[in-house]
């Protein structure tokens, strides 16, 4: 049995063994499991990494194919721009509102660029000496960039010819960005397979703007040298190379600052070894010889024009490679611009304008135009706008009999013309139309007064109305001092009036161009709106536009202005303010439409009208060279002339007196000069406008009725009799304008009072307590004597100063008399500091009464600040 349990025990033993490594291994395998299975998890967590990446890569690398393909050029247009026929050498043609007229001096100015071969004209050596030059020129000379051409962006000279075309006019506009780059270099492979890269370098020579319409290299060395390209010499390819860096910088319209430019351009080509001594000289020769053609009548454009074609160049840029060849419709009234021009040359007995104006007067026939017997040293010109939209309906540039139309309006000064914003700050911080100001030289400058004539008679107080509307200058010179001058100068900058001077303003300076001028008044002709061209937005706001479309060969509309945006600068109620007070008062041959402001410097060389309805706003300068022995600026005419032309052309002739009066406005009867509520010593009164909430609201002050003693000359008092006084009226100006006012002859009041205790032979009442002129403070007991005769009612009046004109009752009437002497107490804490009259009134039965008088000075504590 023993041995059978043994072979038991061991077979359960190799049983228990074989069960423990069967556990093992299923251990083992299933651990195996877990990490294949694990590894198996984080291989395919990596694949799908992978994946995932290669795919977002993909969708990348599409959107950025995409992008660089998107609405990319036709390769073609390189040469319909810049080709043999291309765009480039084409002109843009103006005509006016009605797209009908071609306006006059189109064909004018300089010569229209023509294409020319420069590398068969003048072999490599011409290409290769100017790109030479460009090669160290571009960027590094500090010459600032002002074309808007990207040709020359100052940033990477690497780009081959092919680059700068298409960047130049293919994809102008386009921000730098990678995308750019990747866009420029397929154009420009696509550029170089299909035209050859002498044909690209032949199209980039002819595509250089230079002045005007001057384009290319080739039409540069004739228009500057008058040589063929091949005959110039390396210091004549110098100076075009320069030139065409900054073409509004060149030797004709900027002769200054282009010589600083060459001199800066000489010193870094011969710093770096490019240029010798030899071809320094030459280009020394070759400035030399190029003459100021600027003064060249045959080679000037009207103002209009001239402005217009600057505009277009600024904007067309934006949506068009090229101005070139473009069909332009401006703002033009060609109707009011030929019958303003002729009036002008019949003013100014120009026979030989007067030749293209038949006709062009005869609906004009009952407007009168003065003769000017001479009219040497004299020049003018003009801008009608209108302020609805900011168009400019004419414009005609400086002009003389001598020299004709100038291309341009030059500024002048502006002096008077700048006194409607200096008051409209004073509107802003609550000044009315009735305010009143000083025209007087209390508080000018030794340098201001040196404006005036030694035997000026200032006038002194008036309304701000009669200020502005009759150009008084000392109170806005005063309102000037008190506002700032730099916040009036932003004022007027907020309305595109950018005057290039201030110093001495209102009198002198303040340079200013018609443009700029009527644009400003444009605004409160529009009721306080700055109107203008959406494209032609600065960061001050919409400025006025010349251009209302412009259009390509195609009819393709390149720039449209037809649309125009509005800034509201100040409320209608100010603006209406501004206009009413600038109505025309019938000056002239006869009452202007709307209102008008003039200016005449004080030399006598500067003179301006300026009218306007919210139809039109027209400026007219007026200038002499040298005026002595001359006829008045203001006292030709030929201002209010053209004003009437205006009117004649632009409006019918009903009456614009029915204006539509803006909410906000009231209107009130106000003493003048004063601006306050009329009083009974007001002299005169008159009706005005005023914002609501700014009427007057205290009783006149300047002018006052006083109480004279009729012996002594003094003022009266309470203790006066009143048998020996009289009432006078008296100016009463402020104390800074005594001293003028009493020099000036005005009649000013007594400044001693006449004391004395009146006789009271009846002694029924008497005031004990306080004695006269006592000084008090806190709770005052009035004591006195009260008879009892008839007595009925007592009462403590409180008056100001020795001779009140006006009783404050303190307290209650009392009805019984008082026992002992105490008749009344008086709280002085409840009045300012002063000097006031202390009336104890007895009434007596019979409607009798008597009075007691005594002058107290009320001197309670203040609390220093």
């Amino acid at each position: 049995m023993k041995s059978h349990d043994n072979l038991n025990h061991l077979k359960n033993t190799n049983r228990a063994i074989r069960l423990h490594l069967i556990r093992n291994r299923q251990i083992e395998i299933r651990q195996r499991i877990k990490s294949g299975t694990a590894r198996t998890s984080l291989s395919g967590f990596f694949l799908g990494l992978i994946s995932l990446a290669i795919v977002i890569s993909m969708a990348l690398v599409s959107l950025w194919v995409a992008a660089i393909l998107k609405d990319l050029p036709d390769i073609g247009l390189l040469e319909k721009v810049a080709g043999p026929d291309g765009q480039l050498y084409q002109p843009a043609l103006f005509y006016d509102r009605t797209g009908q007229i071609l306006i006059s001096g189109n064909g004018g100015g300089d010569s229209v660029s023509v294409y020319s071969d420069p590398l068969r004209a003048g072999g490599d050596s011409v290409p290769a000496l100017f790109l030479e030059y460009m090669k160290y020129l571009v960027g590094r000379v500090g010459v600032e960039q002002t074309t808007g051409s990207s040709i020359y962006h100052g940033r990477d000279w690497t780009m081959t010819i092919p680059d700068r075309l298409v960047s130049d006019f293919l994809i102008p506009n386009e921000p730098l960005s990678n995308i750019r780059t990747f866009r420029l270099r397929l154009l420009a492979a696509q550029a170089k397979a299909r035209y050859g890269e002498d044909q690209l370098i032949n199209w980039y020579l002819n595509s250089l703007k230079y002045r005007g319409n001057v384009r290319g290299v080739g039409a540069a060395s004739v228009y500057y040298f008058n040589k063929m390209l091949e005959q110039i010499n390396p210091g004549e390819m110098l100076i075009l190379s320069v030139v065409s860096l900054t073409p509004a910088v060149n030797p004709i319209d900027t002769p200054d600052a282009f010589d600083v430019s060459l001199q800066k351009t000489i010193s870094h080509l011969t710093n770096l070894g490019v240029i010798d001594e030899t071809i320094v000289k030459q280009a020394g020769i070759a400035r030399e010889s190029i003459k100021a053609q600027s003064d060249d009548p045959d080679n000037r454009v009207p103002a209009f024009l001239a402005s217009a074609k600057e505009q277009l160049i600024k904007n067309a840029g934006n949506n068009y490679p090229d101005p070139g060849s473009l069909r332009v419709i401006t703002s033009l009234d060609a109707t009011l611009q030929s019958r303003l021009e002729c009036a002008i040359y019949e003013i100014f007995n120009d026979p030989l304008q007067q030749e293209n104006c038949a006709g062009v007067l005869s609906g004009l026939t009952t407007i009168p135009l003065p003769e000017i017997t001479s009219s040497d040293n004299l020049v003018i010109n003009f801008v009608v706008l209108d302020p609805a939209n900011g168009q400019v309906l004419a414009m005609f540039g400086d002009y003389t009999t001598a020299g004709g139309e100038q291309s341009s309006l030059n500024p002048h000064s502006a002096a008077s013309l700048v006194t409607p914003f200096i008051y409209l700050t004073g509107l802003l911080q609550g000044m009315t139309p009735a305010t009143m100001v000083w025209d007087t030289p209390t508080g000018l400058e030794k340098s201001v007064l040196e404006n005036y004539p030694d035997d000026y008679i200032f006038p002194g107080p008036m309304s701000l109305r009669t200020a502005l509307s009759g150009d008084h200058l000392a109170p806005a010179t005063k309102l000037l001092a008190g506002n700032g001058m730099d916040n009036v100068i932003d004022l007027m900058s907020s309305f595109g009036l950018q005057l290039y001077a201030s110093e001495g303003i209102p009198y002198t300076s303040g340079i200013a161009d018609s443009l700029s001028i009527a644009q400003a008044y444009g605004i409160f002709a529009n009721m306080g709106i700055r109107a203008g061209s959406s494209s032609q937005s600065q960061e001050g706001g919409p400025t006025p536009s010349l251009i209302l479309r412009a259009l390509d060969d195609n009819d393709s509309i390149v720039l449209d202005n037809l649309e125009h945006q509005e800034q509201t600068l100040v409320s209608p109620a100010l603006a209406f303010l501004e206009n009413d007070m600038l109505i025309s008062t019938g000056e002239g041959i006869q009452k202007l439409r709307g209102s008008t402001k003039t200016s005449l410097n004080r030399e006598g060389t500067d003179y301006w009208r300026v009218a306007y309805t919210p139809d039109y706003v027209i400026v007219v300068y007026l200038g002499y060279s040298e005026p002595a022995g001359k006829t008045d600026l203001s006292g030709l005419g030929i201002d209010t002339a053209l004003v009437r032309v205006v009117e004649k052309t632009l409006l019918s002739d009903s009456s614009i007196d029915n204006r539509v009066i803006p909410e906000g406005i009231t209107r009130q009867e106000f003493c003048v000069p004063s601006g306050m509520l009329p009083g009974e010593a007001c002299p005169q009164t008159n009706m005005e406008y005023f914002l609501a909430g700014t009427e007057p609201t205290e009783i006149d002050s300047l002018y006052r009725e006083y109480l004279i003693d009729t012996e002594t000359g003094r003022l009266a008092t309470v203790f006066t009799n009143p048998a020996k006084t009289t009432r006078k009226i008296f100016f009463n100006p402020p104390p800074e304008e005594f001293a003028w006012a009493q020099a000036a002859g005005y009649s000013l009041p007594p400044e001693d009072y006449e004391v004395f205790q009146s006789n009271d032979a009846s002694n029924s009442t008497k005031i004990i307590e306080p004695i006269n002129f006592a000084s008090v403070k806190g709770l005052v007991t009035v004591n006195g004597h009260i008879e009892p005769s008839g007595f009925s009612l007592y009462r403590l009046d409180l008056g100001t100063g020795l001779a009140p004109t006006q009783w404050l009752q303190v307290g209650t009437s009392m009805t019984d008399l008082p026992q002992g002497n105490r008749l009344a107490t008086l709280d002085t804490t409840k009045y300012a500091n002063g000097l006031y009259t202390i009336r104890i009134q007895v009434l007596r039965q019979g409607n009798l009464a008597d009075n007691s008088y005594v002058v107290i000075r009320i001197d309670n504590p203040t609390d220093k600040p």
